[in-house]
């Protein structure tokens, strides 16, 4: 394939230059010892079920992909993440550990915003569904709802919190 080695002026790289791209690459697909030293899973480790599927069962067997982490504008030590199976976590530490706080009822998604200046008020898009917490995501209450809606994105404006942005389907 001769593409990535054609210049921004449409004319081929030099082999000088071609060999020293491709020894840059090869570079960049090894890490040394020192550097996969830093990289520690800190958790969630547990993939929980959501409860109208196995309720019975206390984890799934399997670990899920995280859809969604966000980190408090007003403290940076508090995270949030959505996992695919709807799970709904808080960390208090940075991401260290790692509490559950939401996995009975369904709240998979891409599009979580955190209050600035309030770490505990969120905005949750999913399932047709705009919700809204201010206990950290111990409990939610609908604030909006449109059939077939799908949130891709919720932005609430960083001085102006009443400003919210909803990126979605419709």
């Amino acid at each position: 394939m001769i593409t990535p080695f054609i210049q921004e002026n449409g004319q081929l790289m030099s082999t000088d230059q071609i060999n020293h791209k491709r020894k840059f690459a090869e570079g960049k697909k090894t890490l040394s010892s020192e550097q996969n030293d830093i990289w520690t899973p800190v958790g969630p480790l547990t993939t929980h079920w959501k409860s109208e599927d196995n309720a019975d069962m206390d984890a799934c067997p399997w670990q899920a992909n995280i859809y969604c982490l966000e980190i408090a504008p007003s403290d940076p030590g508090i995270l949030y993440i959505v996992t695919e199976t709807g799970s709904f976590f808080r960390s208090a530490d940075k991401g260290k550990n790692w509490e559950l706080r939401g996995g009975s009822y369904l709240l998979n998604s891409k599009a979580l915003a955190i209050h600035p200046n309030d770490a505990s008020t969120l905005l949750l898009g999913t399932n047709n569904v705009v919700r809204k917490s201010t206990d950290g995501g111990l409990s939610w209450t609908n604030i909006y709802t449109n059939n077939d809606l799908w949130c891709n994105r919720i932005i609430i404006h960083p001085t102006k919190p009443d400003n919210i942005l909803l990126c979605s389907n419709k």
